[in-house]
């Protein structure tokens, strides 16, 4: 027994080249063609749509309500809208986002839960959600049965960063918005990430100043 602890005010070292790895879209599609046979009642399938096309934590979509989903049409939300609650993000941040047409035909999927009712309810847990160790078993799961070797480092995060580098083009302000972001920094250092094709785009294509 110690009286202190002896590491307290060194700054712990840190990585110069951080694994920060991105999943490709086709090892989004096996997984979601594999995602009913490692998941038989159908909601990983359902909770791998909203990953793709939200983008948010794990721990925000283990947590939807059915109250978290307007299903009514309008001018800014033509496929409804999803509520995301700031008590169940990891940065608070609280809004409505739009739903894009895959998302809500997967909502759509979903045996509808009592008002207030979880949209994911935990399997052994009455009246609690899935736990973010639920969706990682699943998701290890549905990638045995898609013949897919685990990403190091990973689970649900590449995925993320996958949403937010298919977004780079857009405005850093929406993405942060959408997505759940606080902080610009954070985003464009630790999501979004360089690819070969938006390399070249800069390289060839850029827009000539005028005099």
């Amino acid at each position: 027994m110690i009286d202190r602890n002896p590491a307290y005010g060194f700054k712990p070292p840190k990585t110069a080249n951080p694994k920060r790895p991105v999943a490709s879209h086709e090892r989004f599609e096996a997984l979601a063609a594999a995602a009913d046979r490692a998941d038989p009642t159908g909601r990983f399938g359902v909770f791998l749509a909203l990953v793709e096309a939200l983008g948010w934590r794990v721990s925000a979509l283990c947590q939807l309500r059915a109250d978290d989903v307007d299903r009514t049409a309008g001018p800014f939300a033509p496929h409804g809208r999803i509520f995301k609650r700031g008590d169940t993000d990891k940065t608070r941040v609280e809004m409505w986002v739009p739903l894009s047409k895959e998302a809500r035909a997967a909502l759509d999927r979903l045996p509808w839960p009592v008002r207030g009712g979880y949209l994911f309810p935990s399997p052994r847990r009455k009246g609690a959600p899935w736990r973010r160790e639920h969706a990682r078993d699943l998701l290890e799961r549905c990638e045995v049965e898609a013949g897919l070797q685990s990403i190091a480092g990973g689970d649900f995060h590449p995925f993320r960063r996958k949403w937010a580098s298919e977004r780079k083009a857009m405005p850093t302000v929406d993405v942060m918005a959408a997505g759940g972001w606080r902080d610009s920094k954070t985003l464009l250092r630790c999501y979004q990430q360089s690819d070969p094709a938006t390399l070249l785009t800069v390289v060839t294509q850029p827009n000539r100043l005028p005099e």
